[in-house]
């Protein structure tokens, strides 16, 4: 499905803007959509796919959104795009989007564009943020995201969904291995946190190897609704 789907809420002067996530955001729209985020007070924005890098006056729309309490973006870019498949999303993107000053849910799909790690050191968590879904991240990526939000404000947290992306050789290094024991050490430090969502490739993780993880997270952290899920 090519063409652009929107779907409002009947709140006021469109407060929350919805796309729907089957579609690809034309360039005919932007000009429009940057419009109306310049001159709206939005609160729930989601936007599906881009068909080609988003523009900059779109984005600096995105993060001037002071009152935005709810963002989910679908970062890879689709349709004719020359680099299709790869993630428009920078650390530096990621850093704006979570200094947000009264963002409390994001949801992030596609992973990020760059391995720089200083980069990822640098992000800084938006102090009121409570619900962080990650889909499609590679693990390493999460586990450096959700570590700098744990020790900068772990009482923030409430709600973590995290689906890691599948690795590209079908079964995960040493590297990735490890990402599990350390992403328990860190979330030890988010004792808020009341539900906890994990999905790993079928390629990766068979299903003892899930329910073995979701049984040494629900005893770390008995408060907290787990679940550890696989997708094909």
């Amino acid at each position: 499905m090519n063409s652009v789907q929107a779907v409002n809420t009947m709140a006021p002067a469109n407060e929350n803007i919805f796309y729907s996530s089957y579609c690809i955001l034309p360039s005919s729209a932007i000009p429009h959509l940057t419009s109306l985020l310049q001159r709206t007070k939005v609160k729930q924005l989601r936007l599906p796919r881009f068909g080609f890098h988003p523009p900059e006056p779109l984005l600096k729309a995105i993060f001037d959104l002071n009152s935005l309490y709810v963002l989910s973006l679908d970062t890879v870019l689709a349709g004719a795009a020359q680099e299709e498949g790869s993630s428009w999303l920078s650390p530096q993107h990621l850093k704006r989007i979570l200094n947000l000053p009264n963002l409390t849910s994001l949801h992030l799909a596609g992973g990020i564009s760059s391995d720089d790690e200083f980069s990822l050191d640098s992000i800084a968590t938006s102090p009121s943020l409570a619900h962080l879904s990650l889909q499609q991240f590679s693990a390493p990526h999460i586990l450096k995201i959700v570590e700098v939000m744990a020790f900068t404000n772990p009482d923030a947290l409430r709600r973590l969904d995290l689906k890691v992306a599948a690795s590209q050789s079908g079964m995960m290094s040493e590297d990735e291995k490890t990402v599990d024991t350390e992403l328990t050490g860190v979330l030890k430090r988010c004792t808020k946190v009341e539900e906890l969502k994990l999905s790993y490739s079928r390629l990766d993780v068979d299903s003892c190897e899930a329910e073995y993880l979701k049984d040494t997270l629900s005893m770390t952290f008995p408060q907290t609704a787990v679940s550890v899920n696989l997708y094909d």
